[in-house]
């Protein structure tokens, strides 16, 4: 099994650029990166930090990540991926695992 978190910091360490989606049950997870750096994030009605750390405490699913860019989707996360990864992994210990998927 691979942590989301994982695949986040290897993308960040690459610098790459892209869009990781990730499928959960009906939920869809998106976090757009700019040169390694989440630059936005969505699932659901979440958007920015919350939808961020949502989708990195989900422990399944199914991820893709293309290698394009995605002007079209506004920033809304504003601080770097490296604190963001942290912050996520603080409240995951903090909350404990998330529920089902639908």
């Amino acid at each position: 099994m691979i942590n989301l978190l994982e695949i986040l910091q290897t993308l960040n360490l690459s610098r790459q650029t892209g869009l990781l989606s990730v499928s959960r049950g009906d939920a869809v997870g998106r976090i757009c990166l700019q040169a390694g750096q989440a630059r936005h994030a969505d699932v659901g009605d979440q958007t920015g930090p919350e939808a961020f750390f949502a989708i990195a405490r989900w422990t399944e699913g199914i991820f893709s990540f293309v290698k394009e860019e995605h002007p079209e989707l506004a920033p809304n996360l504003h601080l770097d991926t490296l604190s963001l990864m942290m912050e996520a992994a603080r409240l995951a210990d903090e909350q404990g695992p998330p529920p089902a998927p639908a």
